[in-house]
């Protein structure tokens, strides 16, 4: 009996001491920096000052006026969709830091728009090379077209 008297009391003391202290020790939270490091993504300005040095004719011929329109929108809409994976990409950071989701969610997060931004990255390359060809083909039957017409009047 007074075994078990010193064993409860033993057991109730050690509770109170740990408690106490505890209390004292307090827990201590670090922020955490992320692990994955994001480059800045370009902007639809850096395509369109490298394509306006191609578009210096004033006149195009409409079908070819058109061609060059669709493949810009076709441009414009995969650096949207890129802009909006990399702003994506920074929420789920953010996310993260806040503890509003988890991290498996981040993983899968990052994991699915990290793929897509590869993709839309490749498809903005050659959206960007069939429209500087467009422009290009455009540009020299407007020459031709204006070198014709030239030749033929006297």
């Amino acid at each position: 009996m007074q075994q078990q008297l010193v064993g409860a009391l033993t057991l109730s003391a050690a509770f109170a001491l740990g408690f106490l202290y505890g209390r004292k020790a307090k827990a201590v939270e670090v922020q955490v920096p992320p692990k994955i490091v994001y480059l800045p993504v370009s902007k639809a300005e850096d395509y369109a000052s490298s394509l306006a040095s191609d578009l210096s004719l004033p006149f195009l011929p409409a079908p070819a006026l058109d061609e060059v329109l669709r493949k810009a929108e076709e441009l414009y809409a995969l650096l949207k969709e890129r802009e909006e994976c990399a702003w994506a990409l920074s929420q789920a950071s953010k996310l993260l830091n806040e503890k509003r989701i988890s991290p498996a969610t981040y993983r899968e997060i990052t994991w699915r728009h990290m793929r897509r931004l590869a993709e839309l990255s490749e498809k903005v390359e050659k959206a960007s090379e069939e429209l500087r060809g467009t422009v290009k083909k455009a540009a020299l039957e407007t020459r031709k077209t204006s070198e014709t017409q030239a030749a033929l009047q006297p």
